[in-house]
């Protein structure tokens, strides 16, 4: 139950609370703005599976939903929220009594999937990943331990992300203090933490007003330690919605093609003006790299008799393993990048003649011809593949990012 002030002009005069009138239209402008953002209202909460928006009918007298949204989730992932928040509370608790320091909290991770409707016949299913606790070899800065001790700084290392499952979306994603806050992060899924946010209105993160500001210091620690493997856990679950994590099971082309194309649009951009979630993204790629995930596809061919005639009319209607990597593995596999389509015989030309290695950079440009066909590029791809190398079904800017991260990568 929410109490709004409302006062009219009179009122504000003597109201030792505020001196702004705050009539009905007003009102209703602050509904209007709930409602736009009460569907995803019920991603990243623990206990509430039910929000509606209520009227009092002119004819009966009686309320009525004016709008309604609800969430949903399967038995089994019920019972996990359940214990998540269990230990969550349980991790408060201990925390404001002092008992174990930031570092000593034990990390707990969550994965489930959320079904939101509402009223009027909108129904999303959500992939949802949420920890408490910071990763074991996490550095917390002096100064957010000093403002802990001192407590002056009563939040909790949680965080979480979350993506749509049914049908991809390109709009951009919310960040998320359990609720929506009102601006985009510029990446693809949403983005839940137990921010620090300004003390004015709290509808921003806080700005980190000098080198040893606690608050600032804890979001981006939030965003490192908690958030990005949050992040790349969701990378890893989402190839079991999409079909492509089982590395026995043999699928078309065009299948793999499709699916992986979904899946390689999760992974974040490093293009973000807003440096909160530029440092988010070059940290799930330095983690992927660090802990050497195997995040990363290559099509295997398998051969088909059966089908070879078919397959040499139409080289996308083959079937394909796929098989999964680290961007880089210790003493293991070596992963590379596949640039056939975009190598131009200029570029060719200025490569070393005894060796005929790829240049290093390669161009973009519109302009000029690539050294292979399409076509030609798949067969010889195929070729390499089948003799045993290993080239990522990834596109160049994957590579590009990775680079930029210090990760490395052939």
């Amino acid at each position: 139950m929410f109490r709004f002030p409302l006062r009219d002009v009179h009122m504000a005069s003597s109201s030792k609370i505020s001196n702004k009138p705050f009539d009905i239209d007003q009102l209703n402008k602050l509904v209007r703005t709930f409602k736009a953002e009460m569907f995803h209202s019920l991603l990243f909460v623990n206990n509430v599976r039910e929000i509606s928006l209520c009227e009092i009918s002119e004819v009966s007298g009686q309320p009525f939903d004016e709008y309604k949204v609800t969430a949903t989730l399967s038995p089994e992932d019920e019972k996990s929220l359940e214990e998540f928040a269990g230990y969550v509370k349980e991790t408060s608790r201990i925390l404001r009594k002092g008992s174990v320091s930031l570092e000593d909290v034990e990390k707990r991770e969550v994965s489930y999937v959320v079904s939101l409707e509402d009223n009027q016949g909108k129904k999303q299913r959500f992939l949802v990943v949420q920890r408490c606790g910071f990763e074991r070899d996490a550095e917390v800065p002096f100064c957010v331990n000093s403002a802990v001790t001192k407590q002056e700084l009563g939040l909790l290392p949680r965080g979480g992300v979350a993506t749509l499952l049914d049908s991809p979306s390109n709009t951009d994603k919310k960040a998320f203090c359990f609720l929506p806050l009102p601006f985009t992060t510029g990446l693809p899924v949403h983005v839940n933490g137990h921010f620090a946010l300004d003390h004015e209105a709290r509808r921003n993160l806080w700005r980190s007003e000098s080198e040893g500001d606690h608050r600032g210091a804890w979001n981006t620690m939030l965003l490192k330690s908690v958030v990005a493997p949050c992040y790349v856990t969701l990378l890893s679950e989402m190839r079991q919605h999409l079909g492509i994590q089982d590395t026995d099971a043999v699928i078309g082309r065009n299948e793999a093609l499709q699916q992986t194309k979904q899946y390689l649009q999760l992974f974040p951009n490093l293009h973000n003006r807003e440096q909160y979630w530029d440092e988010l993204a070059k940290e799930v790629y330095r983690y992927i790299g660090n802990k050497e995930v195997p995040l990363l596809p290559v099509h295997r061919p398998v051969e088909d008799e059966s089908a070879s005639e078919k397959k040499e009319k139409d080289e996308q209607a083959s079937r394909v393993k796929i098989e999964w990597f680290a961007s880089k593995e210790e003493g293991g596999r070596e992963l590379f990048f596949n640039d056939l389509s975009t190598v131009t015989a200029e570029q060719f030309k200025k490569d070393d003649a005894s060796t005929k290695k790829p240049a290093n950079s390669v161009s973009f440009t519109s302009h000029r011809t690539s050294l292979y066909s399409d076509r030609e590029a798949v067969l010889l791809t195929d070729t390499l593949l089948r003799s045993g190398l290993n080239l990522a079904e990834a596109p160049l800017n994957l590579f590009n990012q990775k680079i930029r991260c210090r990760c490395s990568m052939r």
